[in-house]
This record gives C-alpha cells, sequence and structure tokens, in this order.
C-alpha cells in the first residue's frame, strides 16, 4: 500500500492528498463514525460548508466543524446522492482544498455505509450467519433460525454476491458488510436465476446451509476481477481447488517463484500475458520492449521459475501462481476493495 502510494505521489504529487482523503474516511467508517461526525469532518476535511438533505431534514456544517443554521444550498454548489437516498452539498469558495470533490464522493459513500451500519441488527446478523463458516461442531440449527429470518428456504437455490461498497443489490436482497482479507465489501444473498451487470464477485449456486461456501467463492472473484464487470465464480471451475481458505499456504511454492520472477524485473501483466499462451509479438507488446529483448528474457524465465511456462503444465502453474499472488497483495485503494 505504501509502496503504492510512493510511486503515485512520484507521477503526480496530488495524488498524495486524494488517497490522504481515501484512507481518512476509510478510518472514519471503520471505527463507525456517525452522521454527524462525517458531515462535521468532512467540512473541516475541505475548509468550506457542507451540507445534508434527507427525508425532508436538512442540516449545515461549517469551515470549523460546528452545526449551523440550515440554508438552501446554491447553484454553483457540487453535489452527490448516497446510495441510501441522502444528497449532500459542498459550496466551493477560495479556501477549499482542491480535493474537495474527492472529499464529497468520499463522504457519500461514507454516509451510506453507515446508515447501513445502524440498519435492523437481526437481518444483518442472520446474513452473517450464513455467510460465516460453520464452527467446529456446529449444528444446523443456528442457520436454520438464519434462514428463517430472512425468509430462505433450506432446500432453495441461492448465490451470493461480494460487492464493493459503492455498489448496490436490489432492495430486499439481504446483505451485510464483512471484512475480508482485502478491505470491507458488501455481502449480498440471492436467489439462483438473478441477472448481475455490475462490478462484483458471484458465488456459486448453493442450497441454503452452503451460503458460506458460496460466499468464499465470491470474495475471490471480486479480489480476481477487474471492479468493473462482473466476475463469476463458476467460469474458474477446479481452479478454485487452490484459491480455497484451507489450502492456505499450499502455494507457498509457487508464490515465491512468482516473486523470483518480479525481483528480475518482469510484471505480471507480462507473466499473464505468458500464462494466456500468447505469442512473442503480444508478450513484447504488454512489456513495451523489443521482440529480441523479449525473446532472451524468455529464454532465460524458466530458470527463474523452475519451470517452462511455455508448455500446458506450465501455463496452468503459472496462472494458479498469479491468482495466489493477487489474493496475497493488498486491494486497490479506491474501491475498497477487492
Amino acid at each position: 500500500m505504501r509502496e503504492l502510494f510512493g510511486k503515485l505521489v512520484d507521477l503526480d504529487p496530488a495524488a498524495s492528498d486524494a488517497l490522504r482523503v481515501i484512507e481518512y474516511f476509510d478510518r472514519l467508517v471503520s471505527a463507525r463514525a456517525g452522521t454527524t461526525a462525517l458531515l462535521k469532518e468532512a467540512a473541516v476535511l475541505a475548509r468550506t460548508k457542507v451540507g445534508y438533505e434527507k427525508d425532508g431534514q436538512a442540516r449545515t456544517f461549517l469551515p470549523s466543524g460546528s452545526e449551523g443554521t440550515p440554508t438552501p444550498r446554491s447553484m454553483e454548489a457540487i453535489v452527490s446522492e448516497t446510495a441510501d437516498g441522502a444528497i449532500v452539498w459542498m459550496e466551493l469558495n477560495e479556501a477549499s482544498v482542491a480535493t474537495a470533490s474527492m472529499v464529497l464522493d468520499r463522504l457519500a459513500l461514507a454516509l451510506a455505509v453507515s446508515a447501513m451500519q445502524v440498519e435492523d441488527g437481526a437481518s444483518r446478523s442472520a446474513v452473517t450467519i450464513l455467510l460465516s463458516p460453520p464452527l467446529p461442531g456446529e449444528d444446523l440449527g443456528s442457520r436454520t433460525a438464519a434462514l428463517g429470518k430472512l425468509r430462505l428456504e433450506p432446500n432453495g437455490v441461492f448465490r451470493t454476491l461480494a460487492l464493493p461498497l459503492d455498489v448496490l443489490p436490489p432492495p430486499g436482497w439481504p446483505q451485510t458488510l464483512v471484512e475480508t482479507p482485502w478491505g470491507r465489501v458488501r455481502g449480498v444473498i440471492a436467489r439462483s436465476g438473478f441477472t448481475w451487470n455490475q462490478a462484483g464477485g458471484i458465488g456459486t449456486a448453493t442450497d441454503g446451509y452452503g451460503i458460506h461456501e458460496s460466499w468464499w467463492r465470491a470474495t475471490v472473484a471480486l479480489r480476481l476481477s477487474d471492479n468493473i464487470r462482473p466476475f463469476e465464480a463458476d467460469s474458474l471451475g477446479s481452479l478454485l481447488v487452490p484459491l480455497q481458505p484451507s489450502a492456505a499456504g499450499i502455494g507457498a511454492d509457487e508464490l515465491d517463484r512468482v516473486r523470483r520472477a518480479l525481483k528480475n524485473r518482469w510484471t505480471t501483466d507480462e507473466l499473464a500475458a505468458v500464462a494466456d499462451g500468447g505469442s512473442l509479438r503480444r508478450v513484447a507488446a504488454v512489456s513495451g520492449l523489443h521482440h529480441s529483448t523479449i525473446t532472451e528474457r524468455l529464454n532465460r524465465l524458466p530458470t527463474i521459475l523452475g519451470y517452462d511456462p511455455k508448455t500446458g503444465t506450465g501455463r496452468a502453474r503459472l496462472t494458479i501462481a498469479l491468482m495466489l499472488h493477487r489474493l496475497d497483495e493488498p486491494a486497490p485503494f479506491d474501491r475498497p476493495i477487492l
């Protein structure tokens, strides 16, 4: 994370301020800050007036952090709508920081997450039970009760979705916030057969008692996705086996081999092109190097990896190793996650 921070600052010094905004609001959300605290911090951070409107009620916070008399927003105010239907706005002025629009975007996301944290606790805890792996010696009683609270049938067919925080499921779909190794995401349970066209990881189909198995597959799919389009765990087939939580540590040797390649100036994009069976021209296009240089590097790659990635078995090993590497790395800053 810090390495990425440093690289972005080198490329664009202004990026450091944007990343600080993201990190700051992430910490506020993790600390379960409420609406008042979030609005106050946004006003102080952006050095400008911040307004909030929801369900006919309006609030205004001043750059000092104190709450002022509610005032209507001007035509020049920048506006954002939260996922739960609230409106937040800022009145920009000469004292406003350059990242004020970023502050407003992160405020809107944080307010939506905060609202979700105080929703019906019984429903959220039931979803949490179903998404969590069974404890040793656990019977099915708690899961049966959780299914009942959510009006889901034990013998029904369901899939889970792991969604970035700024992606919302349709109203009525059971959901909760879940901490994963790659950050906080939305955990959603849906009846199989739905259509999904937004960012997210989609778990495998299961009955009510196997929802936790669908869930870890959904989180893996989200982490392997491009955070733009949906990624279905079904598409991984048997590749899911070495990626499951119980297999942790089994791929350590394969990870070490990929890391050796990265230390030898290979990039993950270049290695992915090799694993995909790409031609010399394609690998050269990805790397931006001349064909002769790529040929020399490809000839040395089997020595670095300890196997030939141009064979069928080698490509399979490299593909799995790159997936393991991605799962082992922190998620991008701004999605929040996977």
